[in-house]
């Protein structure tokens, strides 16, 4: 199973959840969490890659092809997300929110997802239990 997981800041670490949901899953699944920001180092005043268009089709391949995508709203505007989620919501790839702030998102980010956590354990145990056993 193919997880896309982001950033949980402004400083683009890799994302708490895609570490734990690895460290804590007894699963039977091989679970391979794709994050953008191991490939891509944003802060970098020499990047590896030549355009922000390669960064896009990177990441939006990655989530053409996973079984599952895990966004956090920690950002609600973000552009890059509304992409994302609208793309896997077309696929039929699951969708799970997890908005730790409880903002009111868009109706549309409320219907493109499976379901939406606030507390990422809730949303760990419930990835494990409906989507990793």
């Amino acid at each position: 199973m193919e997880l896309v997981g982001y950033e949980d800041d402004e400083t683009r670490s890799p994302s708490s959840f895609s570490l734990l949901v690895v460290h804590q899953c007894e699963c039977i699944y091989k679970v391979k969490i794709i994050n953008p920001n191991d490939y891509f180092n944003f802060m970098d005043e020499n990047p590896k890659y030549a355009s922000q268009k390669e960064v896009m089709e990177f990441d939006l391949h990655k989530v053409r092809t996973s079984d599952l995508l895990i966004i956090n709203f920690n950002d609600m505007y973000s552009l890059g997300s509304m992409a994302e989620l609208a793309i896997a919501y077309e696929r039929r790839i699951p969708v799970i929110g997890l908005d730790v702030d409880k903002q009111s998102l868009h109706p549309w980010q409320n219907e493109m997802c499976s379901r939406i956590f606030s507390d990422i354990n809730e949303m760990l145990d419930y990835i494990e239990d409906f989507y990793l056993t």
